[in-house]
């Protein structure tokens, strides 16, 4: 069978992609995952279900990364199921500041500004505690965020000491206006992690022209001329070729390249190296990917302040600092993260509105 769309890799934006794509009965929809696929949630494991941790061994990609300190090796984590990271991580609903998305337009892409990704903020969610011009109130994806009253310990705490320090307040981290201290915005039904998996894909999936395959490998793309024609898939210990009318590559920023890389698409000296046949000369394809460091900073809490039951992150201080970008509270190891350059770290994001608040 040949489909309309095969879509390569069931994360937060291939999966959506897939679901999306399949509205239309007309259209025959392919959606491959490497990882596994559970189509209820009846089916899916319990640490998958559970948003107060995340859940990245059993269905993660175990990748690991040379940083730049000494060449030293560090994980980096990557969800391996169909709904990617989404269905494996702390269920942290934060947006980027619009500054961040008005600087990727800068960079050539005007699709990516604050303008223009805001709509699909607002499509996507089903906000629970605003219904303002930017947050979405009918969205698969419910959004809330917890009360002070249901705070653990430790997060109830940090409030407090932050308040005492002086530092602001704000009602909702999401509004692009807002500076402060103010519960996360969470993607989490009471304990449990509402993931791409469960909001979009198990509503969808008894639509007759969306397929859904977990467990299948995505060997290479295959190419004639200057188009993409199918996929060659390792699956149950075989091999096979599915084809599409069009593919939509959505394995990641680790897999994506890779795949391209296998089918003969990216830099033709490293492809030569490997021995694979160079289908197109692109040096672009798996460079100039960088991501931010972290360290942690321990702290020894008082007795009764920690349950290992207890929502790994709920609490966020968006704040400004030179090269800062984000983090939280972690009780289960009783440590506050940090990025490099930033004095503070319990979830924030920068913004330059922070820092001119501060200098008045």
């Amino acid at each position: 069978m040949k489909y309309d769309i095969i879509v390569v890799g069931a994360g937060a934006a291939g999966a959506v992609t897939a679901v999306r794509a399949s509205e239309d009965p007309k259209r025959s929809v392919l959606l491959l995952e490497a990882g596994p696929y559970y189509p209820t949630t009846e089916q899916m494991p319990y640490d998958l279900l559970n948003g107060n941790d995340n859940s990245y061994y059993a269905h993660d990609w175990h990748y690991e990364v040379e940083t730049s300190i000494g060449g030293r090796v560090a994980p980096y984590p990557a969800g391996r199921v169909v709904g990617g990271s989404s269905t494996v991580n702390t269920a942290i609903a934060l947006r980027g500041t619009p500054e961040d998305y008005d600087e990727w337009a800068e960079l050539g892409n005007d699709q990516w500004s604050w303008e223009k990704v805001l709509p699909y903020f607002r499509r996507l969610e089903s906000d629970q505690d605003f219904d303002d011009d930017f947050h979405g109130r009918n969205g698969p994806l419910p959004i809330r965020r917890y009360r002070e009253d249901e705070l653990a310990p430790v997060q109830a705490a940090f409030m407090k000491a932050m308040r005492a320090l002086g530092y602001p307040e704000a009602k909702d981290n999401n509004d692009p206006g807002s500076t402060g201290l103010a519960p996360h915005p969470m993607n989490k039904q009471g304990r449990q992690r509402m993931s791409v998996a469960i909001c979009y894909v198990e509503p969808a999936r008894h639509r007759l022209n969306l397929t859904v395959r977990g467990d299948c490998h995505i060997r290479r793309i295959l190419t004639d001329g200057n188009r993409a024609t199918g996929v060659e898939v390792e699956s149950g210990g075989g091999v096979q070729v599915v084809e599409g009318e069009r593919i939509v590559l959505s394995c990641g920023a680790i897999s994506s390249p890779a795949v391209l890389m296998r089918s003969g698409l990216g830099p033709e000296a490293h492809l030569r190296d490997l021995g694979i046949a160079v289908v197109r000369d692109l040096p672009g394809v798996g460079a100039t990917l960088d991501d931010h460091p972290m360290l942690g900073v321990v702290f020894k809490a008082k007795e009764g302040f920690l349950n290992y039951d207890d929502p790994l992150v709920q609490v966020t201080y968006r704040y400004t600092s030179t090269g800062g970008r984000f983090g939280s509270t972690k009780q289960h190891s009783t440590e506050v993260g940090l990025e490099l350059n930033i004095p503070l770290y319990s979830g924030g994001l920068v913004s330059s509105r922070t820092r001119e608040a501060a200098q008045r």
